[in-house]
């Protein structure tokens, strides 16, 4: 999703975003993913856009160039308002 008015996306991650291991039985698919999530970020900060991150899975490990991931709705309603 892009908001326009506040320059800012929000990409809703499942389990394959952080785990190698549940990526539909292709481990390698994780590699490709975080190098595409990797991407996004890269494209986003070029345009002056903030990326934040919306998921319902439990975080064992954070992954580093995620920036702001939030795993509540209303976290992630009051960090946009405060935008």
């Amino acid at each position: 999703f892009y908001i326009p008015s506040i320059k800012t996306a929000i990409e809703v991650q499942g389990s394959h975003h952080f785990d190698g291991s549940r990526c539909f039985g292709h481990p390698e698919i994780y590699e490709i993913t975080v190098e595409r999530d990797k991407r996004k970020v890269e494209l986003c900060n070029q345009n002056g856009i903030e990326i934040v991150y919306f998921t319902n899975v439990n975080i064992h490990e954070s992954q580093d160039y995620l920036g702001h991931l939030f795993t509540t709705s209303e976290a992630l309603i009051t960090y946009l308002k405060s935008l």
